[in-house]
């Protein structure tokens, strides 16, 4: 029964060991995704050869994707758009509505989207057409497999009582965050979300 309950405390010992070199390990890397994603230069803006309109949820936004990509959408309101051959990669899309009375104009909204992170880990910017873009970086798990989830949260006032955000999320394994076909991918979601339109009605 003693050698029992020692190969026990020896194999919850292994196991509690592995468990925080993993923790480690993909804090690491979501830190030096962050430290990438937030210091990346402003991509081009997107070229709309070859892509098609999406109006989500009947024009409440309306964003350009790749013609070749799939696109499913939730009951509960929430879309996945991809490309089929990169198995894995996904954009998933859902909108939030805040109603605010007198508190959802555009320098609250920004004040709103600014304090929901850390300063050191997000960054927020003023698009030329008036939307807010909020950008970061988290750890996540999906399917069992640890992975990094890069967001763009992309804001409008709609008056000074509402306010609308959509959030784009792209989750990508933890082992393939740093490879070119991710820089890639971000780099064309970003140019994806920069020129999508939520509406302002």
């Amino acid at each position: 029964m003693v050698r029992f309950l020692v190969l026990l405390l020896a194999m919850a010992a292994t196991w509690w060991y592995f468990a925080r070199q993993r923790r480690e390990r993909s804090r690491d890397a979501v830190a030096r995704a962050r430290a990438d994603f937030l210091a990346a230069a402003v991509p081009e803006p997107l070229d709309g050869r070859g892509m098609k309109e999406i109006a989500y949820r009947g024009g409440l936004v309306r964003l350009l994707i790749p013609e070749t990509w799939s696109e499913e959408y939730e009951p509960d309101g929430g879309a996945t758009f991809g490309d089929p051959v990169s198995q894995g990669r996904a954009l998933r899309l859902h909108t939030i509505t805040a109603d605010k009375p007198g508190g959802a104009g555009r320098e609250e909204l920004a004040f709103l989207l600014g304090s929901l992170r850390p300063r050191d880990e997000c960054a927020l910017t003023s698009l030329p057409d008036g939307q807010l873009l909020l950008k970061h970086v988290d750890a996540g798990r999906e399917a069992g497999a640890d992975v990094v989830l890069y967001t763009w949260q992309l804001a409008r006032s709609v008056s000074p009582d509402r306010a609308r955000i959509a959030v784009f999320t792209l989750a990508v394994a933890a082992e393939d965050a740093f490879s070119a076909l991710t820089n890639d991918d971000r780099r064309r979601v970003e140019r994806i979300v920069r020129a999508a339109r939520i509406a302002d009605a």
